[in-house]
Protein backbone atom coordinates (compact mmCIF):
# COMPACT_ATOMS: atom_id res chain seq x y z
CA UNK A 1 0.00 0.00 0.00
CA UNK A 2 1.23 3.71 -0.45
CA UNK A 3 1.61 5.77 2.36
CA UNK A 4 -1.71 7.67 2.62
CA UNK A 5 -5.15 7.46 0.44
CA UNK A 6 -3.44 10.89 -0.97
CA UNK A 7 -0.64 9.29 -2.30
CA UNK A 8 -2.67 7.04 -4.08
CA UNK A 9 -4.42 9.59 -5.68
CA UNK A 10 -1.35 11.69 -6.63
CA UNK A 11 0.33 8.60 -8.16
CA UNK A 12 -1.87 9.52 -11.08
CA UNK A 13 0.28 12.80 -11.35
CA UNK A 14 3.10 11.24 -12.74
CA UNK A 15 5.19 12.87 -15.76
CA UNK A 16 3.75 10.26 -18.25
CA UNK A 17 -0.01 10.59 -17.59
CA UNK A 18 -2.48 13.50 -18.36
CA UNK A 19 -6.11 12.11 -17.45
CA UNK A 20 -7.85 14.04 -14.80
CA UNK A 21 -8.17 13.08 -11.16
CA UNK A 22 -9.56 13.45 -8.35
CA UNK A 23 -6.80 15.96 -7.12
CA UNK A 24 -7.44 18.21 -10.04
CA UNK A 25 -11.49 18.47 -8.90
CA UNK A 26 -10.06 19.19 -5.57
CA UNK A 27 -7.63 22.20 -6.82
CA UNK A 28 -10.32 23.74 -8.83
CA UNK A 29 -13.06 23.42 -5.67
CA UNK A 30 -11.10 23.86 -2.87
CA UNK A 31 -11.18 27.73 -0.84
CA UNK A 32 -8.33 28.36 1.01
CA UNK A 33 -9.14 31.94 1.95
CA UNK A 34 -6.65 34.92 1.65
CA UNK A 35 -8.37 38.55 1.41
CA UNK A 36 -7.62 41.49 3.17
CA UNK A 37 -4.61 42.12 5.54
CA UNK A 38 -7.82 42.33 8.54
CA UNK A 39 -9.60 39.62 7.42
CA UNK A 40 -6.03 37.57 7.15
CA UNK A 41 -4.87 38.41 10.13
CA UNK A 42 -7.84 37.44 12.15
CA UNK A 43 -7.77 33.87 10.11
CA UNK A 44 -11.03 35.13 8.17
CA UNK A 45 -13.52 34.17 11.10
CA UNK A 46 -15.76 36.63 9.65
CA UNK A 47 -19.16 35.16 9.18
CA UNK A 48 -20.77 37.07 12.07
CA UNK A 49 -18.32 39.93 11.95
CA UNK A 50 -19.23 41.24 8.64
CA UNK A 51 -17.96 44.99 7.94
CA UNK A 52 -14.70 43.97 6.42
CA UNK A 53 -14.20 43.90 2.36
CA UNK A 54 -12.25 40.36 2.68
CA UNK A 55 -15.64 39.20 4.70
CA UNK A 56 -18.08 39.55 1.50
CA UNK A 57 -16.77 36.14 -0.44
CA UNK A 58 -17.78 34.77 3.21
CA UNK A 59 -20.78 36.13 4.00
CA UNK A 60 -22.05 38.39 1.73
CA UNK A 61 -24.24 40.05 4.36
CA UNK A 62 -21.48 41.37 5.62
CA UNK A 63 -21.16 44.63 3.37
CA UNK A 64 -24.26 46.23 5.07
CA UNK A 65 -22.71 45.97 8.98
CA UNK A 66 -20.77 49.27 7.82
CA UNK A 67 -22.67 52.85 7.64
CA UNK A 68 -19.58 54.00 5.34
CA UNK A 69 -18.67 52.91 1.37
CA UNK A 70 -14.73 51.80 1.38
CA UNK A 71 -12.38 51.13 -1.46
CA UNK A 72 -9.46 48.74 -0.76
CA UNK A 73 -6.71 46.75 -2.47
CA UNK A 74 -4.34 44.66 -1.18
CA UNK A 75 -0.31 43.99 -2.34
CA UNK A 76 1.58 41.40 -0.59
CA UNK A 77 4.24 38.23 -1.36
CA UNK A 78 3.93 34.46 -0.93
CA UNK A 79 7.52 32.43 0.23
CA UNK A 80 7.51 28.67 0.13
CA UNK A 81 9.36 26.63 1.50
CA UNK A 82 9.41 22.68 0.75
CA UNK A 83 11.36 20.02 2.21
CA UNK A 84 12.07 17.36 -0.05
CA UNK A 85 12.74 13.58 0.12
CA UNK A 86 13.44 10.92 -2.55
CA UNK A 87 12.90 7.15 -1.87
CA UNK A 88 14.15 5.02 -4.59
CA UNK A 89 12.39 2.32 -4.27
CA UNK A 90 9.16 3.81 -3.63
CA UNK A 91 7.15 2.09 -0.74
CA UNK A 92 10.15 0.37 0.16
CA UNK A 93 11.74 1.85 3.28
CA UNK A 94 15.62 2.44 2.44
CA UNK A 95 18.24 3.89 4.89
CA UNK A 96 19.37 5.36 1.79
CA UNK A 97 16.65 8.16 1.64
CA UNK A 98 17.79 11.43 0.16
CA UNK A 99 16.79 14.35 1.25
CA UNK A 100 16.48 18.19 0.86
CA UNK A 101 14.92 21.73 0.66
CA UNK A 102 13.39 24.11 -1.98
CA UNK A 103 12.38 28.07 -1.33
CA UNK A 104 10.32 29.82 -3.56
CA UNK A 105 8.47 33.66 -3.75
CA UNK A 106 5.77 35.62 -5.59
CA UNK A 107 3.76 38.90 -5.76
CA UNK A 108 0.13 38.56 -5.11
CA UNK A 109 -2.58 40.91 -4.89
CA UNK A 110 -5.37 38.65 -2.36
CA UNK A 111 -7.86 41.53 -2.40
CA UNK A 112 -9.29 44.23 -4.68
CA UNK A 113 -13.01 45.35 -3.15
CA UNK A 114 -15.22 48.31 -4.06
CA UNK A 115 -18.40 48.47 -2.07
CA UNK A 116 -20.98 51.71 -2.19
CA UNK A 117 -23.54 52.01 0.75
CA UNK A 118 -26.55 54.07 0.52
CA UNK A 119 -28.67 55.58 4.03
CA UNK A 120 -32.29 55.31 2.83
CA UNK A 121 -33.08 58.29 5.40
CA UNK A 122 -35.22 56.14 8.56
CA UNK A 123 -37.84 56.80 6.11
CA UNK A 124 -38.18 52.65 6.32
CA UNK A 125 -37.11 50.03 8.81
CA UNK A 126 -34.74 49.56 6.09
CA UNK A 127 -31.59 51.32 7.06
CA UNK A 128 -29.38 51.06 4.49
CA UNK A 129 -28.39 48.93 0.89
CA UNK A 130 -24.92 48.69 -0.61
CA UNK A 131 -23.66 47.38 -3.59
CA UNK A 132 -19.96 46.25 -4.24
CA UNK A 133 -17.34 44.31 -6.39
CA UNK A 134 -14.97 42.34 -4.49
CA UNK A 135 -12.24 40.09 -5.56
CA UNK A 136 -10.37 37.96 -3.53
CA UNK A 137 -8.11 35.08 -3.85
CA UNK A 138 -9.33 31.97 -2.85
CA UNK A 139 -6.23 29.93 -3.46
CA UNK A 140 -2.59 30.36 -4.69
CA UNK A 141 0.17 27.46 -6.26
CA UNK A 142 3.59 28.69 -5.67
CA UNK A 143 5.63 25.93 -6.54
CA UNK A 144 9.02 24.84 -7.05
CA UNK A 145 10.35 21.66 -5.73
CA UNK A 146 12.76 18.84 -6.91
CA UNK A 147 14.11 16.00 -5.13
CA UNK A 148 16.33 13.13 -6.31
CA UNK A 149 18.80 10.45 -5.48
CA UNK A 150 20.78 7.22 -6.62
CA UNK A 151 18.35 4.15 -7.83
CA UNK A 152 19.30 0.85 -8.43
CA UNK A 153 15.73 -0.33 -8.51
CA UNK A 154 14.06 0.82 -11.60
CA UNK A 155 14.52 3.78 -14.87
CA UNK A 156 12.20 5.72 -16.74
CA UNK A 157 13.19 4.42 -19.69
CA UNK A 158 11.92 0.90 -18.40
CA UNK A 159 8.61 2.22 -17.27
CA UNK A 160 8.51 4.11 -20.91
CA UNK A 161 9.12 0.80 -22.82
CA UNK A 162 6.58 -1.35 -20.45
CA UNK A 163 3.71 1.23 -21.34
CA UNK A 164 4.99 0.86 -25.06
CA UNK A 165 4.43 -3.01 -24.49
CA UNK A 166 1.71 -3.11 -22.73
CA UNK A 167 -0.10 -0.92 -25.49
CA UNK A 168 0.64 -3.59 -28.38
CA UNK A 169 2.36 -0.74 -30.70
CA UNK A 170 5.03 -0.87 -33.28
CA UNK A 171 7.85 0.29 -33.93
CA UNK A 172 6.54 1.12 -37.14
CA UNK A 173 3.66 2.15 -35.81
CA UNK A 174 5.35 4.29 -33.11
CA UNK A 175 7.47 6.04 -35.72
CA UNK A 176 4.62 6.82 -38.40
CA UNK A 177 1.70 7.95 -35.69
CA UNK A 178 1.30 11.82 -35.49
CA UNK A 179 1.16 12.70 -31.64
CA UNK A 180 -2.42 13.74 -32.17
CA UNK A 181 -3.07 10.03 -33.31
CA UNK A 182 -1.80 8.41 -30.05
CA UNK A 183 -3.57 8.03 -26.38
CA UNK A 184 -1.71 10.64 -24.76
CA UNK A 185 0.39 8.34 -22.46
CA UNK A 186 1.88 7.05 -25.36
CA UNK A 187 3.43 10.02 -26.29
CA UNK A 188 6.63 9.60 -23.73
CA UNK A 189 7.05 6.58 -25.96
CA UNK A 190 7.23 7.89 -28.94
CA UNK A 191 9.21 10.58 -27.49
CA UNK A 192 11.33 8.37 -26.07
CA UNK A 193 11.39 5.97 -29.42
CA UNK A 194 12.57 8.98 -31.59
CA UNK A 195 15.28 10.24 -29.00
CA UNK A 196 16.77 6.60 -28.49
CA UNK A 197 15.41 6.80 -24.95
CA UNK A 198 13.55 3.34 -25.80
CA UNK A 199 14.64 0.71 -28.45
CA UNK A 200 12.75 -1.76 -30.59
CA UNK A 201 13.41 -5.64 -30.60
CA UNK A 202 14.65 -7.02 -34.04
CA UNK A 203 10.81 -7.36 -34.93
CA UNK A 204 9.90 -4.37 -34.07
CA UNK A 205 6.69 -5.58 -31.86
CA UNK A 206 8.45 -4.77 -28.35
CA UNK A 207 10.65 -2.28 -27.10
CA UNK A 208 13.82 -2.59 -24.08
CA UNK A 209 15.13 0.71 -22.54
CA UNK A 210 18.28 2.03 -24.12
CA UNK A 211 19.99 1.25 -20.54
CA UNK A 212 18.36 -1.68 -18.68
CA UNK A 213 16.38 -0.55 -15.63
CA UNK A 214 17.42 -2.64 -12.09
CA UNK A 215 21.34 -3.31 -13.28
CA UNK A 216 22.49 -0.13 -13.40
CA UNK A 217 22.81 3.07 -10.59
CA UNK A 218 20.94 5.54 -11.58
CA UNK A 219 21.29 9.26 -10.35
CA UNK A 220 17.61 10.49 -10.85
CA UNK A 221 16.21 14.08 -10.28
CA UNK A 222 12.39 15.16 -10.15
CA UNK A 223 11.37 18.39 -10.87
CA UNK A 224 7.75 20.00 -10.55
CA UNK A 225 6.90 23.84 -10.69
CA UNK A 226 3.67 24.64 -10.31
CA UNK A 227 2.25 28.51 -10.79
CA UNK A 228 -1.96 29.52 -10.46
CA UNK A 229 -4.08 31.04 -8.35
CA UNK A 230 -8.16 31.08 -7.93
CA UNK A 231 -10.12 34.04 -6.94
CA UNK A 232 -13.78 34.59 -6.35
CA UNK A 233 -14.97 37.63 -7.68
CA UNK A 234 -18.71 38.92 -6.34
CA UNK A 235 -21.25 40.80 -7.45
CA UNK A 236 -22.57 42.19 -3.70
CA UNK A 237 -26.22 43.12 -2.31
CA UNK A 238 -26.01 44.17 1.19
CA UNK A 239 -29.23 45.19 3.21
CA UNK A 240 -29.34 46.58 7.06
CA UNK A 241 -32.89 46.23 8.43
CA UNK A 242 -33.11 48.08 11.71
CA UNK A 243 -29.32 47.44 12.73
CA UNK A 244 -30.09 43.59 13.80
CA UNK A 245 -30.60 42.23 11.13
CA UNK A 246 -28.31 42.33 7.89
CA UNK A 247 -29.30 40.50 4.62
CA UNK A 248 -26.45 40.10 1.33
CA UNK A 249 -26.45 37.93 -1.87
CA UNK A 250 -23.25 37.19 -4.52
CA UNK A 251 -23.25 36.53 -8.11
CA UNK A 252 -20.09 34.46 -7.86
CA UNK A 253 -17.75 34.59 -10.89
CA UNK A 254 -14.63 31.98 -9.90
CA UNK A 255 -11.00 32.25 -12.30
CA UNK A 256 -8.52 29.54 -12.19
CA UNK A 257 -5.12 29.45 -13.91
CA UNK A 258 -2.32 27.21 -13.68
CA UNK A 259 0.80 26.18 -15.61
CA UNK A 260 2.57 22.52 -14.25
CA UNK A 261 6.03 21.99 -15.68
CA UNK A 262 7.56 18.59 -14.84
CA UNK A 263 10.90 17.05 -15.48
CA UNK A 264 12.59 13.56 -15.07
CA UNK A 265 16.25 13.26 -15.41
CA UNK A 266 18.18 10.29 -14.98
CA UNK A 267 22.03 9.51 -15.76
CA UNK A 268 24.20 6.65 -15.04
CA UNK A 269 26.32 6.70 -12.08
CA UNK A 270 29.05 5.75 -14.99
CA UNK A 271 28.56 5.85 -19.04
CA UNK A 272 26.57 2.83 -20.37
CA UNK A 273 28.13 1.18 -23.45
CA UNK A 274 25.63 0.82 -25.67
CA UNK A 275 24.81 0.09 -29.53
CA UNK A 276 23.32 3.52 -31.08
CA UNK A 277 22.70 2.98 -35.38
CA UNK A 278 24.65 -0.12 -35.40
CA UNK A 279 27.88 1.41 -33.58
CA UNK A 280 29.42 0.94 -30.30
CA UNK A 281 28.51 4.11 -28.01
CA UNK A 282 27.78 5.38 -24.68
CA UNK A 283 24.28 6.24 -22.96
CA UNK A 284 25.01 9.67 -20.89
CA UNK A 285 21.66 10.95 -19.64
CA UNK A 286 18.05 10.95 -20.43
CA UNK A 287 14.97 13.16 -19.62
CA UNK A 288 11.27 13.77 -19.96
CA UNK A 289 9.41 16.58 -19.58
CA UNK A 290 5.43 17.67 -19.47
CA UNK A 291 3.65 21.39 -19.72
CA UNK A 292 0.21 21.46 -18.22
CA UNK A 293 -1.44 24.19 -18.73
CA UNK A 294 -5.20 24.80 -16.83
CA UNK A 295 -7.30 27.45 -17.17
CA UNK A 296 -11.00 27.86 -16.03
CA UNK A 297 -14.08 29.94 -15.31
CA UNK A 298 -17.93 29.03 -13.39
CA UNK A 299 -20.47 30.81 -11.70
CA UNK A 300 -22.09 30.10 -8.47
CA UNK A 301 -25.17 32.02 -5.93
CA UNK A 302 -24.43 33.04 -2.15
CA UNK A 303 -26.59 34.16 0.16
CA UNK A 304 -26.37 35.13 3.83
CA UNK A 305 -27.21 36.89 7.14
CA UNK A 306 -26.01 38.58 10.15
CA UNK A 307 -28.10 38.72 13.25
CA UNK A 308 -27.65 41.09 16.54
CA UNK A 309 -29.48 40.26 19.06
CA UNK A 310 -27.65 42.11 21.57
CA UNK A 311 -24.39 44.50 21.22
CA UNK A 312 -21.79 42.01 22.97
CA UNK A 313 -23.49 38.69 20.36
CA UNK A 314 -23.83 38.69 16.87
CA UNK A 315 -24.83 35.32 14.92
CA UNK A 316 -24.26 34.57 11.16
CA UNK A 317 -25.08 32.17 8.51
CA UNK A 318 -24.12 31.88 4.82
CA UNK A 319 -25.13 28.98 1.94
CA UNK A 320 -23.16 28.66 -1.35
CA UNK A 321 -24.36 27.23 -4.39
CA UNK A 322 -23.03 24.49 -6.21
CA UNK A 323 -20.19 25.66 -8.88
CA UNK A 324 -20.28 25.08 -12.02
CA UNK A 325 -16.96 25.18 -13.37
CA UNK A 326 -15.61 24.65 -17.38
CA UNK A 327 -12.49 23.52 -17.46
CA UNK A 328 -9.52 23.30 -20.49
CA UNK A 329 -6.26 22.18 -20.68
CA UNK A 330 -3.53 21.74 -22.87
CA UNK A 331 -0.54 19.85 -22.52
CA UNK A 332 3.06 19.00 -24.35
CA UNK A 333 5.63 16.80 -23.50
CA UNK A 334 9.36 17.22 -24.23
CA UNK A 335 12.37 14.74 -24.08
CA UNK A 336 16.21 13.68 -24.88
CA UNK A 337 18.59 11.37 -24.51
CA UNK A 338 22.70 11.94 -24.33
CA UNK A 339 25.09 9.55 -25.75
CA UNK A 340 29.34 10.17 -26.48
CA UNK A 341 29.01 10.75 -29.90
CA UNK A 342 25.34 12.46 -29.98
CA UNK A 343 23.00 14.04 -28.85
CA UNK A 344 19.01 13.78 -29.38
CA UNK A 345 15.76 16.09 -27.96
CA UNK A 346 12.80 16.17 -29.54
CA UNK A 347 9.35 18.36 -28.17
CA UNK A 348 6.07 18.44 -29.04
CA UNK A 349 5.80 21.96 -29.26
CA UNK A 350 1.89 22.75 -30.53
CA UNK A 351 -0.28 23.17 -27.43
CA UNK A 352 -3.10 21.82 -29.15
CA UNK A 353 -1.97 18.66 -29.89
CA UNK A 354 -3.46 17.73 -26.61
CA UNK A 355 -6.67 19.32 -25.39
CA UNK A 356 -9.29 18.41 -23.22
CA UNK A 357 -12.82 20.18 -22.17
CA UNK A 358 -15.16 19.62 -19.56
CA UNK A 359 -17.32 20.46 -16.72
CA UNK A 360 -16.70 20.20 -12.84
CA UNK A 361 -19.72 20.92 -10.73
CA UNK A 362 -18.05 21.69 -7.38
CA UNK A 363 -20.03 20.95 -3.77
CA UNK A 364 -22.39 23.15 -1.84
CA UNK A 365 -20.94 24.81 1.17
CA UNK A 366 -22.32 26.13 4.43
CA UNK A 367 -20.85 28.96 6.88
CA UNK A 368 -22.07 29.56 10.58
CA UNK A 369 -20.80 31.84 12.62
CA UNK A 370 -20.38 33.32 16.58
CA UNK A 371 -19.22 36.69 17.59
CA UNK A 372 -18.40 38.22 20.77
CA UNK A 373 -18.33 41.99 21.70
CA UNK A 374 -16.11 42.83 25.22
CA UNK A 375 -16.13 46.55 23.69
CA UNK A 376 -12.56 46.80 23.34
CA UNK A 377 -11.92 44.01 21.30
CA UNK A 378 -13.96 41.03 19.36
CA UNK A 379 -13.43 37.24 19.63
CA UNK A 380 -14.95 35.19 16.42
CA UNK A 381 -15.73 32.05 15.42
CA UNK A 382 -16.02 30.47 12.33
CA UNK A 383 -17.33 26.68 10.99
CA UNK A 384 -17.31 25.47 7.49
CA UNK A 385 -18.01 22.46 5.76
CA UNK A 386 -18.59 21.24 2.26
CA UNK A 387 -19.13 17.36 0.47
CA UNK A 388 -16.26 17.16 -1.80
CA UNK A 389 -17.72 13.50 -2.07
CA UNK A 390 -20.70 14.73 -4.20
CA UNK A 391 -18.53 16.72 -6.43
CA UNK A 392 -18.91 15.39 -10.41
CA UNK A 393 -16.96 15.61 -13.64
CA UNK A 394 -19.29 15.79 -16.43
CA UNK A 395 -18.54 16.06 -20.40
CA UNK A 396 -19.15 20.07 -22.27
CA UNK A 397 -22.96 18.42 -23.21
CA UNK A 398 -23.49 17.52 -19.03
CA UNK A 399 -23.42 13.67 -19.81
CA UNK A 400 -21.61 12.09 -16.79
CA UNK A 401 -21.45 8.88 -18.51
CA UNK A 402 -17.86 8.95 -19.60
CA UNK A 403 -16.51 10.23 -16.35
CA UNK A 404 -18.22 7.22 -14.48
CA UNK A 405 -15.25 5.93 -13.27
CA UNK A 406 -13.77 8.88 -11.61
CA UNK A 407 -16.95 10.83 -10.31
CA UNK A 408 -16.96 7.00 -8.74
CA UNK A 409 -13.73 7.17 -7.35
CA UNK A 410 -14.70 10.68 -6.45
CA UNK A 411 -17.42 9.00 -3.93
CA UNK A 412 -15.40 6.45 -2.48
CA UNK A 413 -12.22 8.40 -1.35
CA UNK A 414 -14.00 11.88 -0.96
CA UNK A 415 -16.31 13.28 2.16
CA UNK A 416 -16.48 16.43 4.12
CA UNK A 417 -13.84 18.89 4.31
CA UNK A 418 -14.41 20.82 7.67
CA UNK A 419 -12.97 24.21 8.55
CA UNK A 420 -12.74 25.85 11.93
CA UNK A 421 -11.73 29.56 11.88
CA UNK A 422 -11.04 31.67 14.88
CA UNK A 423 -10.33 35.84 14.91
CA UNK A 424 -9.62 37.70 17.49
CA UNK A 425 -9.46 41.94 17.42
CA UNK A 426 -7.86 44.22 20.58
CA UNK A 427 -8.19 47.46 19.90
CA UNK A 428 -5.16 49.73 22.21
CA UNK A 429 -6.62 52.85 21.48
CA UNK A 430 -9.22 54.21 18.22
CA UNK A 431 -6.70 54.43 15.93
CA UNK A 432 -4.29 50.71 16.17
CA UNK A 433 -5.29 47.48 16.87
CA UNK A 434 -4.17 44.02 17.17
CA UNK A 435 -5.26 40.91 15.62
CA UNK A 436 -4.16 37.17 15.50
CA UNK A 437 -6.23 34.30 14.02
CA UNK A 438 -6.04 30.62 13.46
CA UNK A 439 -7.62 28.04 10.92
CA UNK A 440 -7.85 24.40 11.00
CA UNK A 441 -8.82 22.63 7.49
CA UNK A 442 -9.33 18.66 7.73
CA UNK A 443 -8.92 16.38 5.17
CA UNK A 444 -11.76 15.90 2.58
CA UNK A 445 -10.05 12.40 1.82
CA UNK A 446 -12.14 9.41 3.91
CA UNK A 447 -9.89 7.92 6.67
CA UNK A 448 -7.28 10.48 6.04
CA UNK A 449 -5.98 12.19 9.74
CA UNK A 450 -4.01 14.87 8.19
CA UNK A 451 -4.89 18.55 8.27
CA UNK A 452 -3.95 21.73 7.13
CA UNK A 453 -2.86 24.37 10.11
CA UNK A 454 -2.42 28.24 9.48
CA UNK A 455 -1.95 30.87 12.18
CA UNK A 456 -2.11 34.45 11.26
CA UNK A 457 -1.53 37.92 13.00
CA UNK A 458 -1.10 41.67 11.90
CA UNK A 459 -1.66 44.80 13.09
CA UNK A 460 -4.49 48.08 12.13
CA UNK A 461 -4.16 51.54 11.63
CA UNK A 462 -7.08 53.75 11.12
CA UNK A 463 -6.72 57.85 10.74
CA UNK A 464 -9.11 60.37 11.87
CA UNK A 465 -9.86 61.22 7.62
CA UNK A 466 -10.58 58.53 5.42
CA UNK A 467 -7.54 56.47 4.99
CA UNK A 468 -7.02 52.96 7.09
CA UNK A 469 -4.34 50.81 6.36
CA UNK A 470 -4.01 46.99 7.58
CA UNK A 471 -0.69 44.45 7.75
CA UNK A 472 -1.44 40.69 7.99
CA UNK A 473 1.39 37.89 8.53
CA UNK A 474 -0.35 34.59 7.58
CA UNK A 475 1.77 31.08 8.27
CA UNK A 476 0.41 28.07 6.65
CA UNK A 477 1.52 24.20 7.28
CA UNK A 478 0.58 22.04 4.77
CA UNK A 479 0.24 18.15 4.98
CA UNK A 480 3.48 16.12 3.23
CA UNK A 481 2.21 15.56 -0.50
CA UNK A 482 3.93 11.77 -2.54
CA UNK A 483 4.45 11.90 -5.87
CA UNK A 484 5.48 8.90 -8.13
CA UNK A 485 7.57 10.36 -11.25
CA UNK A 486 6.73 7.40 -13.65
CA UNK A 487 4.73 4.49 -14.06
CA UNK A 488 5.44 1.44 -11.59
CA UNK A 489 6.37 -2.50 -14.31
CA UNK A 490 6.97 -5.55 -14.02
CA UNK A 491 5.92 -5.42 -9.84
CA UNK A 492 9.02 -2.79 -9.92
CA UNK A 493 7.79 0.50 -7.83
CA UNK A 494 8.94 3.57 -9.04
CA UNK A 495 10.74 6.03 -6.55
CA UNK A 496 8.61 7.92 -4.19
CA UNK A 497 9.30 11.87 -3.78
CA UNK A 498 7.61 13.50 -0.96
CA UNK A 499 6.92 17.67 -0.38
CA UNK A 500 6.36 19.27 3.31
CA UNK A 501 5.78 22.69 2.39
CA UNK A 502 5.03 25.76 5.11
CA UNK A 503 3.79 29.23 3.38
CA UNK A 504 4.58 32.10 4.69
CA UNK A 505 2.44 35.28 3.70
CA UNK A 506 3.20 39.25 4.03
CA UNK A 507 0.70 41.15 2.75
CA UNK A 508 -0.50 45.20 3.55
CA UNK A 509 -4.06 46.65 2.84
CA UNK A 510 -4.50 50.63 1.90
CA UNK A 511 -7.86 51.45 2.42
CA UNK A 512 -9.86 54.52 2.01
CA UNK A 513 -13.76 55.41 3.63
CA UNK A 514 -16.25 57.61 2.47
Amino acid sequence: MKKTIISTMLAIAAISAAAQTVEDGLSYSQNDYFGTARSIAMGNAFTALGGDAGSVGINPAGSAVNNYSQFTITPGVNMSFTSTAFNAAGNVDLSGTTTGSVNASRFVMPNFSSIVTFETGNRSRVKRFSFGISGNATGYLNESEYAGGINGQSSMMSSIAAVANSSGITSSELNNAYFSDLYVDLWPAKIGYNTALINPTEDGKSFYPTAAGGLYDFEQVYTRESRGSKYDWVINFGLDYEDFLYFGANLGLVTYERKLSQYFDEAPTSAVPVVLDGKSDSFLSGWLGSHLNISGSGIYGKFGVIYVPSPQFRLGAAIQTPTAMYIRESLWYEGGADFNSATYAEAVDNYDEYYARYKVVSPMRVNLGLAYNFGAGVISVDYEAANYGSMRFKSDNNNTSSWSDLNSEITSYLGVENQLRVGAEYKINPAFAVRAGYNLRTSPYKGSNTATNIISGGLGYSSNGSFFCDFACRFAMLPTRYYYPYSSYDSVESPETSFKTNLLSLVATLGWRF
